[in-house]
This record gives structure tokens, sequence and C-alpha cells, in this order.
């Protein structure tokens, strides 16, 4: 009997959508108040909309105690999702009712009855996808069709009513079947107008009346956006636009947000607002904490909210920024959170949390990310929270998490190796250019570059898979890495294979002496070599430097090293725009890298055109003891204590 009804449901609605003909007649509505939506659904089919907050299945079947069977279109996969009810529950592959969903609902019996349900700020946010959209409206009463959509109208190619009939007027409850040509951020205008007190906005430097105008618009649009969305505002916040020429230096990077205070630095950061608008809403709820999932979040948001406003679809955003920019950090998630500073505060390591985000999501719901802040009274009681919000432990979703993230998002590998003279002795300031192999169009595509150290050693981040390797040393014997020497021919190349733990280190050999390849060093034209120095002007061995420079896109081009027993350092020519290095926070001395604890406190501007302006720093760095300066343009002076070299 149910097997019989659940197909002649889908040929019902297929009939319906393809010839226009009522098959069925639509459940009796009744006059909605502002916070209710009440149906009068009839015994068989019927078509209706669930308007409350998100919940199981469970949920509805509790409510309607004659229905027997659910369905929800599910607009992404362009399918149908079905829940029946068994002795054992709730079955199916439709497990959780989401705001403003569309239903088809089937009841036994011959007896009607009366569904009243609460109404929701967010039915009225509807996401739509390419092709058909099943969608309840939430708006006013006796609305007409074309006013209602108008919001939409440039993307819409059909919109039909429950019965497959042209929309006329709407009344609140009723569901509509809607085809667009492209995915959108449907906002259906509210009954009333939604009152919110805007935050203070405040302006530092030269700008004009248009332009404080359009800002001031920009921060209406936001917090509505947010205030529709989670029914929220924060009013006692402070946003302020500075422009570069008027910071002084004093900010660490594009923006920030503090305890009720947001500051954007620069007219290319000013569409960051609706990020660090979003950490204000989790601090007024609850706390921004942990910072990955916060930033994660709040990357999120924000580029939900463009994609409502119509910049960029939130599909193409994810396929574009968050996958790429992922893949490019070579440890867990929660590894490279907990590193510090200098890895944090990057797009990539920004993106990497939304990924994050994309997975909660998946297995708990939108909504669960605004439950977790919510959720979240005590920073210490992060983690139990986490398993309450997303019904999974912290341990487990970072197992399962990168599980998800190979599928998704595999990380980039590390290919490392050490290049040898024809003799066994290391050469430094060698260029090794890594090329993906493309086995279907016989092709090489260049990915990244590495240049050994005084020690030989060369480390790169790269996709996995098979690549190719070329050494840039025309003085001395370069060539493509054939794997027992190097060839000019690129056939003769040896593919090095990289899988999930990284490529084993593997050894190049010149085909020369160690003395006759320093005698012109391979990568001599592309490089700069600088000199590091104590304060008492003693050259510095062994300290690790991060040497630095912003890409247009918002990334990172970095270089690590450490200095030579002579305190000298060499770096390609136009990689440094700036140095940093990592120090023991409580003897102010050079500290490695993964030394627990340590702290970022000394930066070195190298050459012209970069301040932090152009630049992000990491929060809260200071010199506190230790300063540097460019002395020469080859050489850095550092000032430690003396007892520390």
């Amino acid at each position: 009997m149910r097997r019989s009804t659940r197909a002649s449901a889908g040929l019902a609605v297929l009939l319906v959508l393809a010839t226009g003909t009522a098959l069925f007649s639509s459940p009796e509505r009744v006059a909605a108040s502002d916070d209710t939506v009440t149906t009068v659904l009839q015994p068989g089919w019927n078509l209706a909309g669930w308007t409350e907050a998100e919940a199981s299945i469970e949920a509805i079947f509790d409510d309607i105690p004659q229905l027997e069977i659910a369905y929800d279109w599910d607009a992404e996969s362009q399918r149908f999702r079905l829940a029946t009810r068994t002795d054992e529950g709730a079955q199916g592959d439709l497990t959780t009712l989401s705001p403003g969903m569309g239903l088809w609902l089937w009841l036994r019996g011959d007896e009607s009855f009366t569904w009243s349900r609460p109404l929701v700020p967010r039915a009225a946010d509807t996401p739509l996808h390419e092709g058909w959209n099943l969608a309840v409206w939430v708006g006013g009463e006796d609305v007409a069709a074309r006013e209602a959509l108008l919001d939409i109208e440039h993307i819409l190619m059909t919109a039909r009513d429950a019965g497959g009939r042209e929309l006329g007027s709407l009344r609140r409850g009723d569901t509509l079947w809607l085809r667009v040509s492209a995915p959108r951020e449907w906002w259906q205008p509210p009954v009333e107008p939604l009152v919110y007190e805007l935050p203070g906005i405040e302006f530092s430097g030269d700008f004009s009346p248009e332009e404080q105008a359009t800002l001031r618009a920009d921060v209406e649009d936001v917090v509505a956006y947010f205030a529709r969305r989670f029914d929220v505002g924060v009013s006692d916040l402070t946003i302020r636009y500075i422009q570069e020429s008027t910071s002084g230096g004093g900010l660490s990077k594009c923006g920030d947000y503090a305890v009720r205070r947001v500051r954007l630095l620069g007219e290319e950061c000013f569409g960051f607002l609706a990020h660090e608008y979003a950490h204000a809403i989790q601090d007024k709820i609850g706390h921004t904490y942990p910072r990955w999932l916060a930033e994660g979040v709040a990357n999120r948001w924000d580029h939900q909210y463009k994609a409502h406003t119509g910049t960029l679809t939130y599909d193409e955003h994810f396929a574009h920024m968050v996958v790429p920019r992922s893949q490019t950090i070579e440890v867990p998630l929660l590894t490279h959170w907990n590193k510090g500073p200098l890895y944090q505060y990057t797009p990539e390591a920004y993106f990497l949390a939304q990924l994050g985000t994309e997975f909660l999501v998946d297995s708990a719901g939108e909504r669960s990310l605004y439950n977790f802040f919510a959720l979240l009274t005590r920073r210490e009681d992060w983690t139990s929270t986490f398993l309450e919000a997303f019904g999974i432990g912290i341990y487990q979703f970072s197992e399962s998490f990168e599980e998800y993230r190979e599928k998704i998002a595999p990380m980039f590998r590390r290919l490392s190796g050490t290049i040898v003279s024809a003799d066994s002795k290391p050469v430094g300031d060698v260029l090794v250019h890594v090329y993906t192999i493309e086995e279907e169009a016989r092709s090489l595509v260049w990915e990244e570059q590495a240049l050994s150290g005084f020690d030989g050693s060369f480390s790169v981040v790269t996709p996995g898979g098979s690549v190719a390797l070329e050494v840039n040393c025309p003085h001395s014997g370069g060539g493509w890495y054939a794997g027992d020497g190097l060839s000019l021919d690129p056939k003769d190349v040896a593919p090095v294979i990289i899988d999930r733990g990284g490529s084993p280190g593997i050894v190049i050999r010149l085909p020369v002496t160690q003395e006759e390849a320093l005698r012109v060093p391979c990568s001599s034209s592309t490089l700069v070599e600088y000199t590091v120095l104590g304060s008492n002007g003693e050259p510095l061995p062994r300290i690790e430097m991060v040497f630095i420079q912003g890409r247009p896109d918002g990334g990172v081009t970095s270089q690590e090293r450490t200095t030579a027993p002579g305190g000298m350092v060499a770096f390609p020519v136009g990689l440094p725009s700036g140095v940093w290095i990592t120090i023991d926070p409580e003897t102010k001395c050079p500290a490695p890298r993964a030394y627990e604890g340590s702290v970022l406190l000394g930066r070195v501007d190298i050459g012209g055109g970069f301040s932090p302006s152009q630049y992000w720093t990491p929060p809260n760095t200071t010199f506190v003891g230790v300063e540097a300066e460019n002395v020469g343009d080859r050489t850095i002076m550092i000032n430690f204590p003396e007892d520390c070299i």
C-alpha cells in the first residue's frame, strides 16, 4: 500500500509540473498571525511548509498524528527525499526539517487536521538552487506574485502554485514551485519592517560625504542581513573606517574585532565588514572561541552575505577559494591552528577553518553553527559545547574531518630532498622547479619552486600525485631529474610520486664538484644575499628566519631559512618584504619556530614599498626588548640580549 502511494506521489508531481494540471486540491489555510501559520490538512496528499526552527523529522510526525509519509524536494541534487512513519520511528533519507522547507504530506483516515506551527524569521531566508525549488511563502497576506518575486525576477524561469497553476496572489503558508537559472539566496520581504538599532560608525581620514554615505549604507545592509537571518543585532558596537594615510602603522592587519569594536583599514579592506560583524554576533550570543571555529564561521557567514548581495555565489566561492587555498596547508586543521599567530592569521588558515564548517553543516545542519556560540557560556567549556551542538566530539571531528578533507580538498604534500655535487657534498642556492605531470594531456604544469639551503636541502609544498623536477643550474649542469642524474631531455624525467605521507627525501646529484658548483652558483642571477649581525657587529649563525611577501590575492609567499656560520642567508630577488624571527618570550633569545609558547616579536622591513597597510602582521606583535634594523642594503642587525648568543 505504501509502495503504491509513494509511486503515485512522484508521478503526480511530475504531471503537475509538466502539464500545469491540478491533481490535488490545496489544503485550506487559516488566517495567520504574525508569529504562527495554520493549515487545515486533508486526508491524502497535501502540500504545506515547515516554518518552525530546524528540527529532526520526528517533530512533524509528533505534530500530526495522521501523518504517514513526508516528502521534501532536495533542490541541490534535484530529487525527492522521503520519510515514513514506522513502529520504530521515522525512517528514510529525509532526516532534518529546515525553516522554509516545502513538504508533501500524506495523511491517513478520513478526517482533516488543523496544523498550527510557529513562524520563525529564518523561514523567510530561502536558498534557491539552479533548477526546481519547493519553497514556502511566509510574507504578507494577499501579496501579488510579481511583487513577492521581484527580488529574483532576473533568474526566475517558472513559478507555479501547489496545483501547478500560474501564481496569482500569495497568502502566508502557500507553497510554490520556483525554477531558477542560477543559485540565489531569496529573502522574502517581511510582514512588518524590521526594527533594529545601527552600531556607531566612525571615520578616521579624509572621507568625502559621498564615501561616508556609501559606507553607512554598507553597514545598514550587513546589520539588516544578520538581523533577518538570526534575529540578532549588535548596537553597542563601534565600526571604525580608517584610511591608510591616517593609520600610522598602528594596525596589524586588514581588519579586526575586539569587544564591541570593529576596525577596517584601507578601501580594499572595507569589504570585510560582514566577517568582522559576524564576530560581533558570536561575541554577543556567546564567545568568539575557539579561534579556528570563530574565524571559519565568520568566513562562511561573510561569503553567504556576499552571495546574498549577488557578488559571488557561495558555490563559486567554495570551488575557487575555499578548496584550493585549503589544500596548501599540509597538516591537519587543529594541528595548524595550534601552531601560533603566524600560522593562524593567514587567508589559507581561514579557508581551511571554513572547510571545517562545511563538514559540520553537512552533518549537523546550518543552524548548528549559530547554536554552538549561543550555547557557549564559558570558553573553557567549548569541547563539551561542541559535542552538544554538533553531536560529535572534538577528537572524532578531527579524524572524520581529515577523511572528508581528503575527498573534497586533499592537502598538498611536502616534497623534500637534497642537492649534492658529483663528489657527494651538499650544494646550496640551487633552484628546483616542481611540475605536475598531466598524464592525459601528456604535459607538465609548473606548480612551485624551492631553493636549496647551505646544507643542500630543499623543501616545497605541492599537489600530490606524480611530479617532475627541473634543476635551474645552467652554469653547472642543470636539467631534469632522471633518477640517477640529470638530463636535458624532458622525456627522460623520472616521476616522483607524492602520496598522503609526502615524498621520501630524494637526492639530486649535479654533474660537477662542490668547488665547481660554488664557483658560479646555480641561481646567482636570482639570489640576494644578506648578512645577519648582532648589536656589536658580530655574525649571528643558526638564526631561523622567515622572509615574507604579501601577494596581490591576499596570500603569502615565504621562504624559511637558517643563517650559515658566517651569518649569511640568501633569498630570491623580489621575495623579501619583511623578516619574521621567532624568539623565546621569557629570555628574548632566538628560539626554533616549533618552540612551544614562542612568539613572533621582530619584524624587519627590507627594501622599499613595504608597510603594515599593505600586508598583515600577527596581532599583538611588539618588539619587547628585541629590536632589529636594516643597517645596509644587504645587512640586518638584531639587538638580542648579550647572553643569548
